[in-house]
């Protein structure tokens, strides 16, 4: 975790000294792109839509391996606000931000307030974050979308961890 924000805090430097110097960004076209991910869950929607949306649901899977979590404030409605508390017990991570829409059992919209990893001088932006939920016979299809992040390497690290907290939530729901 230590190498990887010291590569992209370097990536963001060299992105700032390129464009000081009129060389225009040195962040490939790639960069401002989010990501999207399907995966089926043996679980209805109501059961996966929990996972998503209360306290207990949240902490078990909201995470990565050798990370705990814990909800701080969660407030399922338009306009309202959630925030995360991950640690590995050397260091804490809070991911927070706020509901824009929220469609029970379907969709939820929401945005994630991007202010870790930050280079100096990097302002905290809003990441504009999607999940629906589709009835299948035997389950649910869910469709994550983030993004875009600022870099490639965001993005890229973003995604990685989403995909191991949906094995987390997957292992979870089968339990």
């Amino acid at each position: 975790e230590h190498v990887r924000g010291a590569q992209q805090g370097w990536s963001q430097s060299f992105d700032k000294l390129v464009a000081s110097l009129g060389g225009g960004s040195a962040k490939p076209s790639s960069a401002r792109q989010g990501f999207t991910i399907e995966r089926t869950f043996r679980a209805p929607p109501a059961k996966v839509w929990e996972m998503w949306t209360t306290k207990d649901g949240l902490e078990k899977w909201f995470t990565g391996p050798g990370w705990t979590s814990r909800v701080t404030h969660l407030d399922v409605r338009v306009g309202e606000r959630y925030e995360i508390t991950m640690t590995d017990g050397t260091q804490t991570i809070k991911n927070h931000g706020t509901y824009t829409e929220i469609v029970p059992n379907r969709r939820l919209l929401y945005t994630w307030q991007f202010d870790i990893f930050l280079g100096p001088g990097d302002k905290p932006f809003d990441v504009p974050m999607s999940v629906t939920f589709e009835a299948l016979p035997d389950g649910t299809k869910m469709v994550f979308t983030q993004g875009p992040l600022d870099t490639a390497e965001h993005t890229e690290g973003s995604r990685q961890g989403v995909l191991a907290n949906f094995e987390r939530l997957a292992k979870t729901l089968e339990g």
